[in-house]
């Protein structure tokens, strides 16, 4: 039986931003932050776009297991062992792809969803408001029995549960996480506690701190819209300057979940790269977008990740801002779009009806490379010098964060 903790290392911080760069040491190896979480939708593209005669991987450090859990799902689970059995299997199999030749970080993320049943001919729309002990046992047994997690990221029984059994809740479920010389789960896992970015900020600082006070670590943070009818989100925003300022210790590990990928129509900024910002460490988008829905989405609304400027825009605003600047080329060492125009890069994938998979295997790929750079400015504390290049980045510190940059 092996058996392993995760050490947090501080790499080097950005002296007056207070920003922060770690790598995560594990038996696997060393994982570099900030970085970019892909998830098991990024392989089913990677599928996609070999069956269109391409073959790609991923750079990235970090990977999230995304699984979405119905009330029925959950009940069927509990009901049945062969089939908690087959979702374990189904899990090593889904990570199992996601290695790529590559040892990645592997944090797992349980989200529930509603679902509609028909209660006496009347459609109802339900979903897991409270969880119990019995149902979290089940989803940790779950990660632990696929062998594969590395983190494994786990609810409280409400968003606004008191502090007290939230954190009797989380040292419960980190003891499960222990291999107790059974042998079963090879080496221990992290138990990083969800939290909404929503709840107040006295309960979300309170909370963590009493969390942190247990020796947690790592933490995953549900992400909430910063913005709401373009007006700052105070109480988001509350939480976010908490996470800021704990970040700069370098002894805790902040994974955001669900993140938008912009923060709005008007504010084009990549969202991740806020984040990064306000102290988070790794970052993840939501479910990729439903195979049958990816016609409906028109040529001209897809939004394109754009390491540039650190935007996402759609394909007219992205040749508007580059027709100049770069005669038209996206100059990104991404694979889908190096050494081509955003037209040839639309046209071509356009064709091939996988223009949607392209962009987004383009933002995985540009944003790890993006986030590497970052990192490396941190540790030579240019990070001011590197954020005044990237103009959306630039411009939302200076309005809607209120934060002055200094580059000599």
């Amino acid at each position: 039986m092996i058996k392993t903790t995760y050490e947090i290392i501080p790499d080097g911080i950005s002296k007056r931003l207070g920003v922060v760069a770690t790598t995560i040491k594990s038996h696997k190896g060393e994982f570099l932050t900030p970085d970019f979480a892909i998830n098991s939708t990024y392989y089913n593209y990677i599928a996609d776009m070999t069956t269109a005669g391409l073959k790609y991987s991923f750079p990235n450090n970090f990977y999230e297991l995304q699984r979405q859990y119905t009330p029925t799902k959950l009940e069927l689970l509990s009901s049945t062992s062969n089939s908690a059995k087959e979702q374990a299997v189904h899990i090593s199999r889904i990570v199992g792809e996601a290695y790529d030749n590559k040892d990645r970080f592997i944090i797992a993320v349980p989200h529930f969803s509603t679902e509609e049943i028909v209660i006496e001919g009347k459609k109802k729309r339900t979903s897991i408001k409270e969880l119990t002990w019995e149902q979290n046992k089940l989803l940790i047994q779950l990660y632990l029995h696929s062998n594969v997690i590395d983190v494994i990221s786990v609810h409280p029984p409400s968003s606004t549960s008191p502090i007290e059994d939230v954190v009797d809740w989380m040292k419960k479920s980190r003891e499960m996480a222990k291999p107790q010389g059974r042998g079963d789960y090879g080496f221990e896992k992290e138990i990083a506690p969800i939290i909404d970015l929503s709840v107040k900020p006295k309960y979300f600082k309170n909370l963590i701190e009493r969390l942190i006070s247990e020796k947690f670590r790592f933490f995953t943070i549900r992400h909430r819209k910063l913005l709401t009818k373009e007006r700052i989100n105070q109480r988001v925003y509350s939480n976010l300057s908490y996470i800021k300022e704990k970040a700069k210790e370098m002894k805790y590990h902040f994974h955001a979940t669900r993140v938008d990928r912009r923060l709005s129509v008007k504010l084009p900024v990549s969202m991740k790269h806020i984040l990064h910002i306000f102290g988070f460490n790794t970052f993840c988008l939501p479910p990729g977008i439903n195979r049958k829905m990816r016609p409906l989405l028109s040529f001209g609304d897809a939004l394109h990740y754009d390491g540039l400027t650190l935007g996402v825009m759609n394909y007219v605003e992205r040749n508007q801002w580059h027709r100049y600047r770069t005669n038209g080329f996206c100059l990104s060492n991404c694979p889908v779009c190096k050494d081509k125009t955003f037209e040839q890069f639309n046209v071509e994938y356009d064709k091939k009806d996988i223009l949607h998979i392209a962009i987004k295997i383009h933002e995985a790929w540009e944003s790890h490379g993006i986030f590497m750079d970052i990192r490396e400015a941190i540790i030579n504390d240019r990070l001011e010098e590197k954020i005044n290049e990237k103009y959306f980045l630039e411009q939302n510190m200076k309005t809607l964060l209120q934060i002055k940059l200094k580059v000599d």
